[in-house]
C-alpha cells in the first residue's frame, strides 16, 4: 500500500523537474559540457600563448579565449544571483583595468592581475563545491577538478606578475626582459607569458631553474604553489579518478542510510 501511495507523488515530483529545467536556459541543463569546454579553453590558451601572442591579431585571439575561459567559468555559477554579479564584476573589473594599463606594465596591470587572481579563485571554489555534490564521479567531475588546478596555476601568474610590477628590485632572475640594465622595469607583455611558464613548471614540480625566484615574497609564493600542487594531484584528482563511475561517499552513505530506514520502517 505504501509503495501504492509513493508513485503519485514520484510522478508528481518528475513533472515538476520537467517543468522547470523546460524553463531554464540550454546551458544551465547541460552543464555536463561546461567544465570540458572549460579544460579545452585554458588548454588552448596554453598551447597558442608562446606561438602568436606576439602577433598582433594573436593577442587579440588570446584576449577572445581568456574571455572564453572566464565567461564559461560564469555559467557554471548557475545558483546564487550574488555570486553571478559578484563574478561579472571581478570580470569586468580585470579586463577594463587591463585595457587601461595598455602596452605598458603599471599599476592598472597589476591591479588588473589581482582582480583576475580573485575570479579564478572564486570560480575554482565554486567547481569545487559543485563537483563534491555530484553523486558518481564521471568525467564531467574529473574535468572540472582539473580546470581547478588550472586555475590553481593562472592565479599564481597573476601573483606573479603584480609582483614584479610592484617590487622596486627584480623578484626573478632570469626572465628575459623585466628589467632594463639600469635597473628600471619596463613595459613588455612577454613578462606575463614567461611567469606563466614559471608557475606551471612550479605548480607541476618540474622545476627546470632557468627562472628563479629572488625576493621573499616570490620565493614564499613559489613555495605555497608547488606544494599545493602535489597535494592537489595526490589528494584530490587521484581519488576522483580512483572513484570514477562510482558514487562518492557521502552520496553512498547517505542512500544506505535512507535504504536501511525504510526497511526498518517496513519491518515494523
Amino acid at each position: 500500500m505504501r509503495m501504492g501511495a509513493d508513485r503519485p507523488e514520484k510522478r508528481e515530483s518528475q513533472r515538476v523537474t520537467r517543468e522547470t529545467t523546460a524553463q531554464k536556459p540550454l546551458w544551465m541543463t547541460n552543464q555536463r559540457i561546461l567544465y570540458p569546454l572549460i579544460l579545452f579553453w585554458i588548454l588552448l590558451s596554453f598551447v597558442l600563448n608562446p606561438l602568436i601572442s606576439e602577433t598582433g591579431w594573436g593577442k587579440w585571439l588570446l584576449i577572445g579565449i581568456s574571455l572564453a575561459v572566464l565567461g564559461t567559468g560564469f555559467l557554471t555559477i548557475t545558483h546564487r544571483r550574488k555570486g553571478r554579479v559578484f563574478a561579472l564584476l571581478l570580470l569586468l573589473a580585470t579586463f577594463g583595468l587591463r585595457l587601461l594599463s595598455g602596452e605598458n606594465l603599471s599599476n592598472f596591470e597589476a591591479a588588473g592581475e589581482i582582480t583576475g587572481a580573485v575570479l579564478l579563485v572564486f570560480l575554482g571554489g565554486y567547481i569545487l563545491v559543485d563537483i563534491f555534490g555530484h553523486p558518481r564521479v564521471n568525467l564531467t567531475t574529473v574535468c572540472g577538478a582539473l580546470c581547478v588546478y588550472l586555475f590553481i596555476g593562472s592565479t599564481w601568474t597573476g601573483l606573479y606578475t603584480a609582483i614584479c610590477i610592484w617590487e622596486e628590485e627584480p623578484s626573478f632572475r632570469g626572465l628575459s626582459e623585466p628589467v632594463d640594465p639600469t635597473g628600471k622595469k619596463i613595459g613588455t607583455k612577454d613578462l606575463r607569458e614567461e611567469l606563466q611558464y614559471f608557475s606551471m613548471v612550479t605548480l607541476t614540480s618540474l622545476g627546470y631553474g632557468d627562472i628563479v625566484p629572488t625576493r621573499p615574497i616570490s620565493r614564499s609564493l613559489a613555495f605555497v604553489e608547488a606544494i599545493l600542487g602535489q597535494l592537489y594531484l595526490v589528494v584530490l584528482v587521484s581519488r576522483l579518478v580512483s572513484l570514477y563511475g562510482k558514487e562518492q561517499g557521502g552520496e553512498r552513505q547517505s542512500r544506505e542510510t535512507e535504504s536501511g530506514s525504510d526497511t526498518s520502517d517496513q519491518n515494523r
